[in-house]
C-alpha cells in the first residue's frame, strides 16, 4: 500500500512539472529611449511558466503556445528561458533562440531551421523578458539591433480577466 501511493504521489508531482502557470497581462504602457512614457494600446497577452519557472511562452488562456509558419515549418513564438535574477530581484528571461549561439547548431536533425531562426533573430534583435519579484509586472525589451535601432520598452500589468473590462473610459 505505501509503495503504490508512493508511485501516485511521484505520478502527481510529475503531472504537476507538465503543466504550467498561466498569467494574464496587459499592455500598460510604452517608454521610449528617452524615458518618457506613453499609453498602452490595450493589448493582453497570456504567458505561461513551465518547468518551474524555468521557462515561459506567449500563449492562449490554456497554456497552449502560439506557432506562426515560416512558410516551411511552424515555428513558436517567443520561448524565453530564465537566465537569472539581478541583485534587484527581477527575473530576467531571453529568448531560447539566443541560447543556440554557443550550441554546435550543426550536430542536431534541425540545423538549418535552427541556424535560420537564430540568423534572422541577430540580425532584428532579441527580445528579453524582465518580470518583477511577485511577476506582478512585465517589461518586453528589445535588444539593440546591430543597426542601432531600438524598439520602445513595453510595460505590462497582470491583473485578473474579470477586471479587463473594467477600466473603460468614458466619453
Amino acid at each position: 500500500m505505501k509503495k503504490v501511493l508512493f508511485i501516485m504521489t511521484l505520478m502527481l508531482i510529475a503531472a504537476c512539472q507538465c503543466f504550467g502557470q498561466t498569467y494574464f497581462y496587459k499592455l500598460d504602457y510604452f517608454v521610449d529611449d528617452n524615458g518618457i512614457k506613453s499609453k498602452g494600446d490595450g493589448r493582453t497577452m497570456y504567458v505561461t511558466f513551465i518547468n518551474g519557472r524555468k521557462m515561459c511562452y506567449q500563449s492562449d488562456k490554456s497554456g497552449n503556445i502560439y506557432q506562426w509558419s515560416n512558410g516551411f515549418n511552424m515555428i513558436k513564438v517567443n520561448e524565453m528561458v530564465f537566465e537569472k535574477t539581478n541583485s534587484k530581484g527581477i527575473h530576467i528571461y531571453e529568448e531560447l533562440c539566443k541560447a543556440w549561439e554557443n550550441e554546435n547548431m550543426f550536430e542536431s536533425l534541425e540545423s538549418s531551421t535552427k541556424l535560420g531562426i537564430y540568423n534572422a533573430a541577430k540580425i532584428n534583435g532579441f527580445y528579453s523578458y524582465r518580470f518583477s519579484n511577485d511577476f506582478s509586472r512585465l517589461n518586453i525589451v528589445f535588444e539593440v539591433r546591430p543597426s542601432g535601432l531600438k524598439a520602445d520598452t513595453q510595460i505590462w500589468v497582470r491583473m485578473s480577466e474579470e477586471s479587463e473590462g473594467e477600466d473603460i473610459d468614458m466619453y
